[in-house]
């Protein structure tokens, strides 16, 4: 189980280290098998804006970028990303910083020539999951979750939701408790004597009372949602760093939304296109256990 502490302090608001946290978790019986720090795939990368941008002149691929990171003069980087352009706010990694994602040290270079002080970073070379051909655009970014773009020369980490801090825990079989994110938080809350802080919910349209017979044959509970004028599209980018900090690859807005109940509810959701389905009777649905292939 992937969790993460910013979305933890968001449901409990523990005040120990996450080292104390990770030993008073072990100690109850959620070991921590790693703990990683988010803020390591950025260190070192820093907030930038492209002042000019020219062709380089012996490659058509690669263009010298003037890059102001809010120093007494701008980087000299050659970029071969295709949607660079001048005014662009983008990710720097500076020179002497190590991108693990990539397994990349920046060093001083030279390019067909030209000189090269850095490099401008794509969304993956940050190990984050990326749905566009090129750079990050940090204006786009901001707009997208309503915030201030840092300074120049500021850590890149906070906007792209890289301060986060991960335990992967070993949640045993007697402890199925543990396997959603209000589950640790109640450990937690248990752990340092504070109240659980339950998320905010809204009363949706009334679950269909189905009758199918053997709908309920292995399961207590088990019911289905019509929501109509659903129009799928890309989750809002909070949305998707959160399920990216837990291990998920985002997809859309449906598919994106039931996993981040299940993560914090540990309520398994599934969503159903009615469409695509071969009967249009929901009272023909069921549960069974798996078969196997050969039977």
């Amino acid at each position: 189980m992937r969790v993460s502490l910013q979305w933890l302090k968001e449901l409990v608001p523990f005040q120990s280290e996450p080292s104390a946290l990770a030993e008073k978790l072990s100690m109850a019986g959620f070991e921590v098998d790693s703990d990683e720090d988010l803020s390591a795939r950025a260190r070192g990368v820093v907030v930038g804006r492209v002042s000019s941008k020219i062709a380089h002149p012996d490659a058509t691929k690669l263009n010298v970028c003037a890059v102001d990171i809010g120093g007494s003069s701008p980087l000299q980087i050659v970029c071969g990303a295709s949607n660079v352009q001048e005014g662009m706010a983008v990710a720097v990694a500076t020179v002497g910083s190590f991108l693990p994602a990539v397994q990349l040290t920046i060093k001083p270079a030279s390019l067909r020539g030209v000189e090269s002080s850095g490099m401008l970073c794509s969304l993956a070379e940050l190990g984050l999951e990326n749905k566009v051909d090129g750079l990050v655009d940090l204006d786009q970014v901001a707009k997208e979750l309503k915030q201030e773009l840092p300074g120049l020369g500021l850590p890149v980490a906070p906007l792209l939701g890289l301060n986060d801090r991960i335990f992967e825990l070993a949640v045993t079989a007697n402890r199925a408790d543990g396997l959603s994110m209000l589950g640790i938080a109640r450990e937690v809350a248990a752990l340092e004597q504070l109240e659980v802080k339950l998320p905010l919910i809204s009363c949706g349209p009334k679950a269909l009372e189905l009758k199918g017979k053997d709908l309920l044959k292995h399961s207590e509970l088990f019911s289905l949602t019509e929501i109509v004028n659903v129009q799928v599209t890309d989750s809002p980018l909070w949305l998707q760093r959160r399920l990216e900090a837990t291990g998920q690859r985002p997809v859309n807005n449906v598919v994106d939304i039931t996993n981040l109940v299940m993560l914090e509810t540990g309520q398994p959701l599934h969503a159903y296109d009615r469409e695509s389905l071969k009967c249009d009777d929901p009272h023909a649905c069921g549960l069974r256990f798996a078969a196997h292939p050969h039977y």
